[in-house]
């Protein structure tokens, strides 16, 4: 298959096949992905329905919706969603040429999970690893069917109570609660990969960087001339977007002191750490604590009762290394667009070839572009007949190489 052609197998909206051009007529859709996003992908399509076939099968909402596309390198990709919203976006009836009733649709879908989210709120308590209540959660309350792929466990056990709290809610409590039992930033996602089928995975960002590269990418002005394959054609890039931290080694990551400017002496000086202010209470025992915070911020206190949580947790350590480790992966983001590849998941690694812009040595590459990267990003796009490529994917990439010429893994 040439590079941005697509065979779509499977596109069904309850009982509508969608891929029947003598049903309905596919203008083109998007699917959209996102690591960060634990309740999964969510997708829009735009039919021409020039038979009314959304009345004849009956489309009100909620229904099915099943896409397999591909195959590209030998691999297909499903995505299992339930519609959303149906929008009429334009009466053609005036333009039309024979039925005189044609009508362009947009279709919004979304995961099954999202949907279960949104009415089932938690009210539960768990004393265990967090990784096994994260499984709990996707299994228990958006009532998931994928499978659940824990590639990384969480140390130690820990009780939390959630009284009455929306999904999103509970897992961004879930992620300031985790502590790795082997990545040091303990930066852990959710999210679901989509390949055949569709599973979710739990793991970290670390745990991500170590994986092996599904492919080349380059960057190349020569693609028109003589002796090009379509695999050339395939790995190309068609534009590439760096931050403009992606190449510099200069990056803010965290608050090693503070200082303040006395207005008397005109010197600058540092501030001295404070201890924490203590209260007694009624029974003698100190319980409230004043945490660290910010001029701005609102005061807050803390009750350290050693009945909820009777081992270190060392929670306080994993929230400092994975607020540094998000800093630094947000100043190393990249975008790039190339033709449709079903071999790049969410959650691939991908190998950058960028060539030098110099006038020299332009052979080498890009040795602070070039390397390894993660991706955390898909939009898959695919456009009506006659447009080429008619599929492609843009990438949002985070980088994963820092070594001259980009080869290593961090």
């Amino acid at each position: 298959m040439a590079a941005g052609e697509i065979k779509i197998s499977t596109f069904t909206v309850g009982g509508m096949n969608v891929n029947d051009p003598a049903i309905v007529s596919l203008v083109g859709f998007n699917i959209y992905e996102d690591i960060l996003n634990p309740l999964g992908p969510v997708g829009e399509a735009r039919l021409n329905d020039f038979n009314d076939a959304i009345g004849t099968n009956k489309i009100s909402g909620k229904e099915d919706v099943v896409l397999t596309f591909g195959p590209v390198n030998g691999q297909q990709i499903t995505f299992k969603f339930k519609l959303h919203n149906n929008v009429n976006g334009q009466d053609g009836s005036l333009q039309a040429k024979g039925s005189m009733h044609s009508k362009m649709y947009d279709l919004q879908f979304v995961s099954p999970e999202l949907l279960n989210a949104q009415g089932n709120f938690i009210e539960a308590s768990y004393e265990t690893q967090t990784s096994e209540m994260v499984k709990k959660l996707l299994k228990d309350f958006i009532k998931t069917e994928k499978n659940i792929d824990i590639q990384e466990q969480t140390k130690g056990n820990r009780r939390l109570v959630f009284h009455n709290q929306h999904f999103t809610k509970a897992y961004e409590t879930l992620n300031h609660e985790h502590v790795s039992s082997s990545s040091k930033s303990s930066c852990y996602v959710t999210y679901v990969e989509s390949s055949s089928s569709q599973k979710y995975v739990f793991t970290t960002f670390e745990k991500l960087f170590k994986k092996s590269t599904v492919v080349k990418l380059n960057q190349t002005t020569t693609l028109s001339t003589g002796g090009v394959t379509d695999n050339d054609r395939l790995n190309s890039i068609m534009w590439f977007k760096p931050s403009s931290t992606f190449f510099t080694p200069v990056r803010s990551l965290t608050k090693p002191n503070e200082k303040t400017y006395n207005l008397v002496t005109g010197k600058v000086h540092s501030v001295p750490p404070k201890e924490p202010e203590k209260y007694d209470v009624a029974d003698s025992q100190t319980v409230f604590t004043m945490p660290p915070q910010d001029s701005k911020s609102v005061p807050s206190h803390t009750i350290n009762d050693p009945s909820n949580n009777k081992q270190d947790t060392y929670i306080a350590a994993a929230k400092k290394n994975r607020s540094s480790f998000l800093a630094f992966l947000a100043q190393n983001s990249a975008e790039l667009e190339v033709p449709g590849n079903t071999k790049i998941k969410l959650g691939s690694m991908i190998e950058l070839n960028i060539p030098k812009k110099a006038n020299s040595d332009n052979e080498k590459g890009e040795p602070q572009l070039n390397g390894k990267a993660l991706v955390v990003a898909i939009r898959h796009k695919i456009k009506p007949f006659g447009q080429e490529p008619r599929y492609t994917m843009v990438l949002r990439v985070v980088k994963g190489s820092y070594k001259e010429g980009g080869g290593g893994n961090g």
